[in-house]
C-alpha cells in the first residue's frame, strides 16, 4: 500500500514538473516577445503627442514616406479622399479610431482642419504601408 502511494506521488510530481517546465517555456517566449515589442511601443509613444495622436508628417518620417506621398498613398488605399487641395480621412476610419480631425481657425473668416493619426491607426497602417 505504501509502495503504491509512493509511486502515485512520484507520478504526480513528474506531471507537475512537466507542467512547470512548460510554463517556464511559455514565460520565456512571452518575455522574448515583450523584449522585441517594447522598443516599438516606446517609439510610437515618442511620436504621439500628449493626446496619443500622431501628425501625419511625423508618421511618414518614421516609416520613410514624405507627407504628400503618404497622403496620396492613403487615398489610393481608400482611407483618404481629396477635398480641394487637401486630403481628408473618410468618416468610417475616423469612427473606427484610425484617424481624428482637429478644426482650427486660420483667421476670422477661414476655418481649416488637420488630420491626425491615432496609435491604433499607426499600427494598422504600418503593416499596410510596408
Amino acid at each position: 500500500l505504501m509502495a503504491r502511494a509512493l509511486q502515485a506521488s512520484a507520478r504526480l510530481l513528474e506531471a507537475q514538473k512537466q507542467q512547470l517546465e512548460a510554463a517556464k517555456q511559455e514565460i520565456d517566449q512571452l518575455v522574448e516577445q515583450v523584449t522585441e515589442l517594447e522598443p516599438k511601443a516606446v517609439a510610437w509613444q515618442k511620436l504621439a503627442n500628449k493626446d496619443g495622436l500622431i501628425l501625419l508628417k511625423d508618421f511618414g518620417g518614421a516609416i520613410g514616406i514624405g507627407h504628400t506621398e503618404l497622403s496620396r498613398e492613403l487615398a489610393r488605399l481608400g482611407y483618404f479622399f481629396k477635398q480641394g487641395s487637401r486630403y481628408r480621412a473618410y468618416a468610417k476610419y475616423i469612427r473606427d479610431g484610425l484617424f481624428t480631425e482637429r478644426m482650427y481657425e486660420v483667421n476670422e473668416r477661414i476655418t481649416s482642419f488637420q488630420t491626425l493619426l491615432t496609435i491604433k491607426g499607426a499600427e494598422v497602417l504600418t503593416s499596410k504601408l510596408k
